[in-house]
């Protein structure tokens, strides 16, 4: 299944963690939507092998480091690769949380900027698969991330930028809206990276009616 804006158009999807994992699967969701998809990650390898299988672009950026994310926002703005869709979910634990703030604050006034329907898809990390430090275990959690989505969520008011959060099912996670001044951060539980496209697909498509009607 496509997306219904029309037959040539084709979503352009960055999807950071793309060498494993949910960032892998995604890519794989999005690709079989006919996204163009540009990849990246810091494991050359895992990334270099997805890469492959998915005919699409590559870009190395490390979640744990503001200097490397302002280096792969500065080359996707020259790749003239603005996101239709970004999807954050690169690194684990509170790496994951820093790095979904740092990336999403870098790229999205540029998505902004260039007008039309956009998402930002920020997937939680798992409480299972902490760093091995142990460090800063709030900012690990499901709760902590669902925050800081939903504080980006608000500074893309007035903008046609939406923001989903996706966190984990655990059984009782979050079972009751955090913040419930947040019209524009639509909160999943889930973690089908196909389910996440076709959610993905339906927001974009109702985004780009609306526009039109």
């Amino acid at each position: 299944m496509s997306f219904s804006r029309g037959e040539d158009w084709r979503p352009r999807v960055v999807v950071s963690g793309a060498a494993g994992g949910i960032g892998r699967a995604c890519a794989h969701a999005f690709r079989q939507r006919g996204c163009r998809l540009l990849l990246a990650d810091n494991d050359h390898a895992g990334l270099s092998g997805v890469a492959a299988e998915l005919e699409s672009e590559t870009s190395f950026v490390d979640a744990a480091s503001q200097t490397s994310i302002g280096s792969f926002a500065a080359e996707i703005i020259e790749r003239g690769a603005v996101p239709d869709i970004l999807i954050n979910a690169a690194g684990e634990g509170y790496i994951r949380t820093l790095g979904m703030v740092w990336i999403s604050r870098e790229l999205m006034p540029t998505m902004r900027f260039a007008g039309g329907p956009r998402l930002i898809i920020n997937i939680a990390p798992t409480r299972n698969r902490q760093p091995a430090s142990g460090q800063f275990p709030y900012a690990a959690s499901p709760l902590a991330f669902r925050c800081l989505s939903e504080s980006l969520a608000q500074q893309s008011v007035g903008s046609a930028t939406q923001v989903m959060t996706v966190i984990p099912p655990n059984p009782g996670i979050l079972d009751q809206p955090h913040n419930l001044a947040s019209q524009r951060a639509l909160v999943i539980k889930t973690d089908d990276a196909n389910r996440i496209a076709a959610m993905a697909q339906q927001m974009l498509d109702l985004m780009w009616q609306a526009r039109t009607a």
